[in-house]
């Protein structure tokens, strides 16, 4: 028995400390994909550590739909490097490889249950999709409610595997709740397959009154949560408010003009072509799972109870990616909470498909191409995902390190640092040093800007539960939100010259080449930023050597305004 444990406890360790390196490199380099992440968790959790930062529409009184206990429950995390002196861009990344060893217990925990029932082979090409996808990538090191669900349908799902009938129902009703509840309440369609098993295996093995015991614990439990969270954003407010119903009632019940439609709409097949970027023969494989497993069924004999294990296993998938296709309103992040079950049910495709063709080919060379098909996936996921990553990080990473070069100002003086075009690739405000503040100036975007937070050094981060003016839920432009670029000292603005390189070409008048104004600005530091509209297609989605992908630069620059010009 000890020797197993010991044999358990070491494969635990090798397995986390290989998923360590793929997560590290993605807090390290990952950049930022959606203003989001910014504008809705970063900025609050920047207001509560110093008194400043951004505040979108959605965390103003009025309307209460981001949870101020998800942004404090983080800035616990953050008591360690502010209390040790750490600059604001080393709390950033401190936050991130936390975040990075969370997601990497999460799936070798998942990855030694999946071994333990499934078997070594589904185990090990689950090990190998999620180490090597494009998507866990992306979601591992994000700041977001997703990602913080993906993390607890990854506990939840081993929880599913591992702990015995009688016990583990508590614990997966458990972190499936947590995951909704702290993090986004629509994870909780993930948990329907797999709760709806349990009730009824439950049934069948368990007397009724165990049952219904364990239940009415799990329930309570969940009373439990959603009370100490309805708590903290209650006190946050300063008037009761349950989070989640409000996030729930905004995006199903809103009526017509309002809702998140207004922030943009996307067709039907926007989650197919994300998907194959992120998880490339990955997803296909997930994809074909369903029809894998009929026909796994039908050659193989299972009982009734292992059928319905694994169909509830590959069908929060299914569930999921139908009830977010038909939203006209889409975004990749809406799909971190589902990538774990995409590489199981990749996993247990290709373990079936190589079981069926077993069965069907009974020559004496089958087991040779098996082999090779094993290899044969590995290296094309491993390569194709490699090469999509470089890409991301060489063509699109810029706004990630020309922030970093903003000098600091003195501190009898404070500098403003403008964003005009590139406001949705703010980093945030943990990349901006002391006594420097981000305004923004007009360009063509003619939606609501962020305002901020409400300073007040009588009450302690009072911006909470005051109601700021000039917001609206209605994506309106407020004027109030720009500064006059004459006010600027710094500016951070891209161009790309090859738009201005055809006859008749001419400048935009509400969003001028600054770069290009040499008497009024000053060059601090440029990086290559990937023009995608000028490159072709096959050039945007993997990175190859420039001699044979033609992809076209424009540059992402920090300027300093001439001290002379200044009004």
């Amino acid at each position: 028995m000890r020797d197993k444990i010991s044999l358990r406890w070491a494969l635990f360790s090798t397995l986390f400390l290989i998923n360590l390196i793929p997560r590290f490199l993605a807090a390290r380099y990952s950049i930022i994909h959606d203003c989001d992440e910014v504008y809705n968790y970063w900025e609050p959790l920047h207001y509560i550590l110093h008194d400043y930062g951004f505040q979108t529409w959605e965390y103003s009184g009025e309307y209460c739909i981001r949870s101020w206990f998800y942004i404090l429950l983080h800035s616990i995390i953050m008591i360690v490097p502010k209390s040790l002196g750490f600059k604001r861009i080393t709390e950033f990344f401190f936050i991130r490889f936390v975040f990075a060893i969370l997601c990497a217990l999460s799936e070798t925990k998942l990855c030694l249950s999946i071994i333990g029932v499934l078997g070594k082979d589904i185990g090990f090409f689950y090990f190998l999709f999620t180490i090597t996808s494009v998507g866990m990538f992306n979601a591992s090191t994000a700041f977001l409610p997703s990602t913080f669900t993906m993390y607890t349908s990854m506990l939840g799902l081993s929880a599913f595997f591992e702990s015995a009938l009688s016990k583990r129902t508590i614990e997966i009703i458990f972190w499936f709740f947590l995951g909704g509840i702290v993090g986004w309440p629509f994870s909780l369609i993930l948990a329907i397959p797999i709760i709806s098993y349990e009730f009824l295996i439950s049934i069948y093995n368990i007397p009724l009154k165990q049952v219904f015991l364990k239940y009415l614990k799990a329930i309570f439990v969940c009373i439990i949560i959603l009370a100490f969270v309805c708590l903290v954003d209650s006190l946050a407010y300063r008037k009761f408010q349950i989070v989640p119903l409000n996030i729930i009632k905004y995006n199903v019940l809103s009526g017509k003009g309002k809702g998140p439609e207004i922030f943009g709409v996307e067709p039907w097949w926007f989650y197919f072509l994300n998907l194959l970027l992120n998880f490339n023969v990955v997803f296909i494989l997930c994809f074909l799972s369903l029809p894998i497993m009929f026909s796994y069924f039908s050659r193989f004999s299972l009982n009734i109870a292992k059928k319905g294990f694994l169909l509830s296993i590959i069908s929060p998938f299914y569930l999921w990616f139908f009830i977010f296709t038909i939203q006209p309103h889409k975004e990749e992040r809406f799909f971190f909470a589902i990538y774990p079950f995409i590489c199981l049910n990749a996993s247990i495709a290709i373990s079936q498909s190589l079981s069926l063709i077993k069965s069907y080919n009974n020559f004496r060379y089958i087991s040779c191409i098996v082999r090779y098909i094993y290899v044969f996936i590995s290296t094309s996921v491993l390569v194709i995902s490699f090469l999509r990553v470089l890409l991301i990080i060489d063509a699109y990473s810029a706004h990630m390190s020309v922030y970093t070069k903003i000098p600091s100002a003195s501190n009898n003086f404070r500098s403003i640092l403008c964003i005009g075009k590139e406001w949705h690739r703010f980093p945030s405000s943990f990349f901006v040093p002391d006594n420097i503040s981000v305004k923004f100036i007009k360009s063509r975007f003619t939606g609501l800007l962020p305002g901020e937070f409400i300073s007040n050094k009588d009450e302690w981060r009072s911006g909470m539960w005051l109601i700021p003016s000039n917001m609206n839920d209605l994506n309106m432009e407020e004027w109030e939100k720009y500064t006059d670029i004459s006010q600027c000292d710094y500016l951070v603005d891209t161009d790309f010259f090859a738009r201005y390189s055809f006859e008749n070409s001419t400048e935009d008048i509400i969003e001028p080449r600054y770069v290009k104004n040499e008497e009024m600005w000053k060059k601090i530091f440029c990086m290559n930023f990937l023009d995608a509209s000028s490159t072709r297609i096959y050039s945007r989605i993997l990175w190859m050597p420039s001699k044979f992908s033609r992809r076209i630069y424009g540059d992402y620059c920090l300027l300093k305004r001439k001290k002379f010009h200044k009004l």
